[in-house]
């Protein structure tokens, strides 16, 4: 019952079923959201209270890694954090219960990157989060991801080509619905 602290880091880690399992509950629901794949390096550090753990920092640098999200399962592939001020690479960076995003992705040949600010996450989670994607492959996967009645208007309209999507998620505190624009 002890008060503790920790720090870590690892490298070259794998994001798959092993790791998993030995999450604590409240992550794994996140990863079923995400379900990633690929390598990360990570660094982190936690406080144990007596009764339970708390993280006091994270950084994870994507090296390659793949993602999808749950209410809209288009994957993206080969995503790697962006260069931050001090020339490191990193994706989410875990503070002061905030979450700053900073990723670049792929569909197919077409660079999308995400970048954001949340906080709360591992509670009521509220902030902003930006994805930017220039020609997007207008296909099955993209269509498969849309949800069926909206995909059946889609289709019937028989859309070929690319397009550039601009996504804004934005919620400015706990436990309000996030407003959506889209260009």
């Amino acid at each position: 019952a002890a008060r503790k602290a920790i720090e870590g880091q690892v490298e070259q880690l794998e994001l798959d079923h092993n790791l998993l399992a030995a999450l604590p509950d409240r992550f794994t629901e996140t990863w079923s959201k995400y379900l990633p794949l690929g390598r990360i390096n990570a660094r982190f550090a936690a406080d144990y209270d007596g009764a339970e753990w708390h993280p006091r920092t994270a950084t994870v640098e994507c090296l390659d890694v793949s993602f999808s999200y749950h209410k809209f399962p288009y994957r993206l592939y080969r995503a790697r954090g962006t260069v931050s001020q001090d020339d490191r690479l990193v994706a989410l960076d875990l503070k002061d219960d905030r979450l700053q995003i900073s990723l670049e992705a792929f569909s197919g040949k077409n660079r999308v990157t995400i970048n954001g600010t949340v906080w709360q996450p591992l509670a009521e989670p509220f902030g902003t989060v930006e994805v930017h994607a220039a020609e997007l492959e207008l296909n099955d996967d993209l269509f498969a991801a849309i949800t069926e009645g909206p995909r059946e208007v889609v289709r019937s309209l028989n859309p070929t080509g690319r397009v550039n999507v601009y996504l804004r998620i934005s919620s400015d505190r706990p436990g309000v619905p996030p407003s959506k624009y889209m260009i």
